[in-house]
């Protein structure tokens, strides 16, 4: 299995994004929060594209919303892929998406950090479509 950790804020809710929603005058919460960007959603439709039996698991702060209103959250904003409630018993091949290195040991070889302010660019969905085709 293929597994791709990923973080929201940073990755695709980006700082860009969200100044560029205000100064057009634009609304930058929905009923989820915070709204995210969509090229930084595309880059992960590209990566998920690229390696289809990839699965995400959702690494962020954003989990406090429960597993039911981030599948809600997910559908309702057309966003790639799927959620799977992560089981620590699955044996995987995984990445880590994230905008801070917080990470140690093994981890730090599959993270693909990202600025906040870019978010999920199309290079770093191509860092990640090589690492996850390449572990």
């Amino acid at each position: 299995m293929k597994v791709i950790f990923l973080d929201f804020d940073g990755v695709l809710n980006t700082e860009n994004y969200q100044v560029r929603r205000r100064s057009e005058g634009l609304p930058v919460m929905d009923s989820y929060g915070h709204r995210f960007d969509p090229e930084a959603i595309a880059n992960l439709g590209s990566t998920l594209e690229a390696v289809p039996d990839a699965k995400i698991v959702v690494e962020s702060s954003w989990k406090v919303m429960g597993l039911l209103h981030l599948r809600q959250m997910w559908k309702a904003r057309s966003l790639p892929g799927e959620i799977n409630a992560w089981l620590r018993e699955k044996d995987c091949q995984y990445i880590i998406i994230d905008d801070v290195a917080k990470f140690s040991g093994e981890m730090v070889r599959r993270h693909i950090k990202v600025n906040p302010e870019e978010g999920l660019t199309s290079i770093k969905a191509l860092k990640a479509i090589d690492a996850l085709l390449f572990l």
